[in-house]
């Protein structure tokens, strides 16, 4: 009977620091900060409605996109972790994710908490996450294409160039980690490509002097970021002139490296300019294919 009634004790204790153990574990993680390198996408609301948080996305999301849909759950949890402490997470039972665009509304994801008032811990991270954590550098070797510019000397002044969404080979999870980050893969720049990229990368981006110029950030590393748009009948190759403004501009910034972007095609002289100053690099239209195979979600 003693031994039964020992054994009982062991059994209740052991519940007893098992049920201690989730407490404090769950304690631990509503008060840890959240990833400062884990980038959000566009928030437009955050909200309780019943059981429910409700997270809205705004970012250009067209038709059924299940690699989409299930980042976006992830983020809309994340959302609603960061925003614990304004939010009566006592009563939730789960997260319902939507998404903007366009002017319809419509829902992506749901989650469901396994226990109210817990969100769940062993949400799988995504691979788009971790790229934020990659710390090469954006103006390495990835960036450049070997060879002469795809430009022919024979292009007319007026030629119109086919749309990078057309032009460019856009993996589907690249294109749902673009759209991520609010950037159309069938109707953008090459500037909104390339700082889309960079904020996959855990850039923070800030707008500079000028529409055409952006600042990157990430801990120490700072990059200016210079688009050269192609207006329609203009010359589809960039311009000796646009070129060494750039350099002329890099001179005199405190950043501590550049950038020049365009979806146009880059002549030969680029490699010698780049070749002459190391912090430089010319993302033309040729390029613009590595800057997207770098991020390696095929």
């Amino acid at each position: 009977m003693a031994l039964l009634v020992l054994a009982l004790a062991v059994a209740g204790l052991i519940i007893l620091l098992v049920w201690l153990f989730r407490r404090l574990r769950r304690g631990a993680a509503a008060d840890s900060g959240p990833d400062p390198l884990t980038p959000l996408p566009n928030i437009l609301d955050l909200s309780v409605s019943g059981d429910m948080a409700k997270v809205t996305f705004g970012i250009p999301m067209v038709g059924d996109d299940p690699i989409l849909s299930e980042l976006l759950g992830y983020y809309g949890l994340e959302a609603v972790r960061r925003a614990r402490r304004d939010l009566p997470l006592q009563d939730l039972a789960g997260v319902e994710v939507l998404v903007s665009h366009r002017g319809t509304v419509s829902q992506v994801s749901v989650i469901e908490f396994d226990e109210t008032g817990y969100l769940p811990e062993d949400l799988p991270v995504p691979e788009i996450v971790k790229l934020s954590e990659a710390m090469d550098d954006p103006l390495d070797s990835e960036f450049q294409a070997a060879g002469r510019s795809g430009a022919s000397a024979s292009q007319e002044a007026g030629e119109r160039l086919a749309s990078l969404g057309s032009f460019l080979k856009i993996p589907n999870k690249a294109a749902s980690a673009l759209r991520l980050q609010g950037v159309d893969p069938e109707n953008m720049t090459a500037g909104e490509l390339v700082r889309g990229i960079l904020a996959l990368r855990g850039y923070s981006i800030s707008a500079g002097g000028d529409p055409q110029t952006h600042h990157a950030q990430k801990g120490a590393a700072t990059i200016l970021v210079r688009e050269v748009p192609h207006s329609p009948g203009a010359y589809p190759e960039l311009s000796e002139t646009d070129m060494h403004r750039f350099v002329m501009d890099m001179a005199g910034s405190p950043m501590a490296k550049g950038m020049l972007v365009t979806e146009k095609y880059g002549p030969f002289s680029v490699y010698n300019l780049e070749r002459r100053d190391p912090r430089i690099r010319f993302v033309t239209r040729e390029r613009l294919q590595k800057a997207i195979d770098a991020l390696a979600l095929g």
